[in-house]
């Protein structure tokens, strides 16, 4: 840790702290998981993201933890640093800057969201050191990081003027169990079965943070425009996925008890975190999300495996809860007013939490929060006009259990297919008949684009729009997005 932080302090830091300095109105940005690149020291400075493209997944993983800070495998000098490009997808946060001048703070994902927040702690106390307040607007993870720090410590209360959380996974999400347990995300599960991914991800405690929080501390109850409305926690039955026997990835077994431990208490500590940082900073408090997404909103555990089902399409002009990862309810802040929320609403379901700063409905409220206008004047819908329209009909306690086949997308159902012999698919697993043929030619397709190849060609050439690819080729390369 100490020549990761010293390399920061001395040839990253100084930059970033100018760029924030001199934006206008003097504003940080911190980005959401995955939405970091990771550079090896070792390697001559070569840039290695998290896509197992070309098999550097496996030395993202960590070889010891600590309350401290972690090693990372292999002696690697691992240092986050500015923001992830993919072949043919663009820059998540491209829009954002181009409408918003702002500086950043990026942090290592995979290291805890403690060991994160006092990294931050430190480069705030040197950007604050001229007494000038600034602004602050995360997205995803980002949120969680700066609420432990915010929940925490009193040094930088009178010096922040505006927080802007978009998409915060206050609570988790159920996507980082999909790629703990699974291992989706790399482009070659076909070949190596993503034992690479799982086994690189079990030594990740940030990761592990962003997992569904444990069932007493996950949000329950909403207020609606009516009553209260309680909800399902969603982890079916009742498996505790912070106990050992609660998960089937069993590799790093000498760090998985630590792990867990991390993430329990992190679960534990942020939920005293909200109270904190509502009570002191509330009326200057913005919280962003996007609905109408296939969102996962339960996990099944059946036959030692899992299937994580999707939210379906809303009925009758309602929207789908979430954003495509997370969940209205893990972004709750007990006793913050209701009008500090804003909800993007795409008119058909589309998943939008990877992207959902680029949004230019989104972009226009954060320019107004930034200039304490209304941020529900230009296509962002307030508390009462949104709360409502949400289909809460599968989250409710009375609510079917769903069959663990149903409502899953087409990269899950490939998951499932895979774990089970071909006469016990079914129209379930294989729907007309024609979805395990198509999910491989899409990916051939995907891998050919991400070598080089056009996407429109091969988008004509398996008959699927161009959007499909690239939403496969996100799924591939950023799973948690």
């Amino acid at each position: 840790m100490l020549r990761k932080q010293t390399f920061y302090q001395k040839h990253i830091w100084p930059n970033w702290i100018r760029q924030i300095q001199q934006s206008e109105n003097r504003t940080m940005f911190l980005h959401g998981i995955m939405g970091s690149e990771l550079y090896d020291r070792t390697s001559d400075d070569e840039v290695w993201v998290d896509t197992g493209l070309w098999h550097e997944v496996d030395n993202l993983e960590f070889e010891s933890l600590s309350p401290d800070g972690a090693k990372d495998g292999q002696d690697q000098f691992i240092y986050a640093r500015q923001t992830v490009r993919i072949p043919v997808i663009e820059d998540p946060y491209d829009n954002l800057r181009s409408h918003i001048d702002l500086g950043h703070f990026c942090f290592d994902w995979r290291d805890s969201v403690h060991i994160e927040a006092t990294r931050l702690e430190s480069f705030l106390a040197l950007l604050l050191a001229d007494e000038k307040p600034i602004n602050i607007i995360t997205h995803s993870m980002g949120g969680c990081v700066l609420l432990h720090l915010l929940g925490r410590n009193r040094s930088f209360d009178h010096l922040i003027n505006r927080i802007i959380f978009c998409a915060p996974p206050f609570r988790g999400a159920l996507k980082p169990l999909r790629v703990i347990e699974i291992g989706n995300g790399t482009p070659a599960d076909w070949m190596i079965r993503n034992n690479r991914l799982k086994e690189s991800v079990a030594s990740m405690p940030g990761l592990f943070q962003m997992m569904v929080a444990p069932k007493e501390f996950w949000q329950i109850r909403l207020p609606t425009n009516n009553a209260d409305i309680q909800l399902n926690y969603p982890i079916a039955g009742d498996i505790d996925i912070y106990n050992l026997d609660g998960l089937t990835n069993r590799y790093r077994p000498n760090l998985r008890s630590q792990i867990l431990d991390f993430a329990s208490r992190y679960h534990q500590s942020q939920k005293q975190h909200i109270n904190t940082v509502v009570r002191i900073f509330g009326n200057r408090i913005h919280v962003i999300v996007g609905l109408n997404g296939k969102t996962a909103y339960t996990a099944i555990k059946a036959n030692g495996t899992w299937s994580i089902p999707k939210l379906p399409e809303a009925p009758n002009g309602q929207k789908s809860n979430g954003d495509g990862t997370v969940l209205f309810q893990s972004s709750f802040m007990p006793g913050l007013d209701l009008d500090r929320y804003a909800a993007f609403i795409p008119n058909s379901q589309e998943d939008t939490h990877g992207s959902l700063v680029d949004y230019d409905p989104v972009i226009a409220g954060i320019e107004a929060i930034l200039t304490d206008d209304d941020p529900h004047q230009n296509g962002l819908v307030d508390y009462p006009n949104f709360i409502d329209q949400i289909d809460w009909s599968h989250e409710i306690p009375q609510a079917e259990q769903p069959n663990r086949f149903t409502n899953l997308d087409y990269i899950d159902r490939s998951m499932q297919r895979e774990r089970l012999p071909r006469n016990r698919w079914g129209r379930s697993l294989n729907p007309e008949r024609t979805d395990a043929i198509r999910f491989y030619e899409t990916r051939q397709a995907a891998i050919r684009v991400i070598y080089g190849e056009d996407l429109k060609a091969n988008a004509q050439q398996i008959g699927e729009s161009e959007e499909f690819i690239k939403i496969h080729i996100r799924d591939m390369l950023l799973p948690l997005s």
